[in-house]
């Protein structure tokens, strides 16, 4: 069984997310670590033993990696597409480039929508958009 890495990641204030910024991270994709997910997760498919399922890098951690930090305490996600343009082997380096496409408050109800870009050698694999309601179980 793989060794746990604890990472700590400081909440972003809902304040500091500006539309259009970017921000980038890399997700080794192990044979130890994809092989522990599917074990974890319970995963069948019926892709190829060598392929990823998208549901292993389609989560927050490559998010949190990029921005330095994750959502507020509170944070609800309402909403995921994820489009897969390719697969994904064992072994690949992603490029993940996640971009804030709006984060704005109506009727006080703070809502943010992440985009996130996943690349191969520049060749995207796959895009994550997810909307969330910022902090909204603590107001």
């Amino acid at each position: 069984m793989a060794a746990r890495i604890t990472q700590q990641f400081p909440d972003i204030p809902f304040a500091e997310l500006s539309p259009g910024s970017r921000f980038h991270a890399e997700l080794h994709l192990t044979e130890e670590l994809v092989r522990e997910y599917i074990r974890l997760a319970g995963v069948r498919t019926r892709q190829p033993q060598d392929t990823v399922p998208p549901s292993l890098y389609c989560t927050f951690l490559p998010m949190f990696q990029a921005m330095g930090g994750r959502m507020e305490q509170g944070t609800l996600q309402v909403g995921q597409r994820i489009r897969v343009r390719r697969a994904v082997t064992v072994g690949t380096v992603l490029a993940a480039e996640v971009t804030v496409r709006e984060a704005v408050e109506v009727h006080g109800r703070r809502q943010v929508v992440v985009e996130t870009v996943f690349s191969d050698r520049d060749v995207v694999t796959c895009v994550s958009t997810s909307t969330y309601f910022w902090g909204y179980a603590r107001r």
